[in-house]
């Protein structure tokens, strides 16, 4: 068995791909890759392909940098109108329709 060599001299992802996370530099401001976790929600379709399309005609706009400054902005816009930030929790969310 034979590998498949590839039809290009060198791969231009390597450089990004070989970088380690935490050695990749951020844009100020954004939070380290250290300080993130997965956070899943449901969005429109309409909105889906409205963020991509801003992600993709952006140049050094990615879908998780967009999502993070759109929720700051909303965040700080509701805290806002709340008069200051709310307070901590004490239990997690349940899952499942908000309660009115």
């Amino acid at each position: 068995m034979t590998t498949r060599r590839s039809s290009i001299a060198t791969n231009p992802f390597d450089v990004i791909v070989s970088t380690p996370v935490g050695d990749r530099p951020h844009p100020a401001g954004a939070t380290p890759p250290s300080d993130r976790r997965r956070f899943t929600v449901f969005l429109s379709l309409e909105l889906q392909e409205r963020a991509r399309n801003a992600a993709f005609w952006s140049p050094g706009l990615s879908l998780a940098g967009l999502t993070e400054r759109a929720f700051s902005l909303a965040l700080e816009e509701i805290e806002r109108s709340n008069g200051g930030p709310y307070p901590r929790r004490l239990t997690d969310l349940r899952g499942g329709h908000p309660v009115s």
